[in-house]
């Protein structure tokens, strides 16, 4: 099988994404440190710009641009998972566009 995540891969997956969420969820106009001030910007846009990536694919297994695609998971992947993804990152970039004015403050 070639995806046999484990619980422990499920929960840093969990963690990963609850970090990206705090990024967004952040006001940057509320930040005194100028250090965190960057972060936020970067992290705006490099989150979307990874689940662009995501829904381009490796070319093989995942994405929209696949070999294979008869497994169960291609399928889903196709359905699901790939347009998920481009809309995350197409709503990630349309708000680190919005924020940028905040941002630089």
């Amino acid at each position: 099988m070639l995806l046999a995540p484990t619980t422990v891969d499920c929960i840093l997956v969990g963690v990963v994404l609850l970090l990206f969420a705090i990024v967004y969820a952040q006001n940057p106009s509320n930040l005194n440190f100028k250090i965190f001030k960057y972060f936020i910007k970067f992290g705006q846009w490099i989150i979307p710009i990874i689940f662009l990536i995501r829904a381009i694919g490796e070319f093989k297994y995942v994405g929209f641009f696949k070999e294979v695609t008869t497994t169960e998971f291609a399928q889903m992947d196709t359905l699901l998972f790939s347009p998920l993804c481009l809309g995350i990152g197409c709503v990630g970039i349309f708000l680190a566009l919005k924020n940028q004015k905040t941002i630089d403050k």
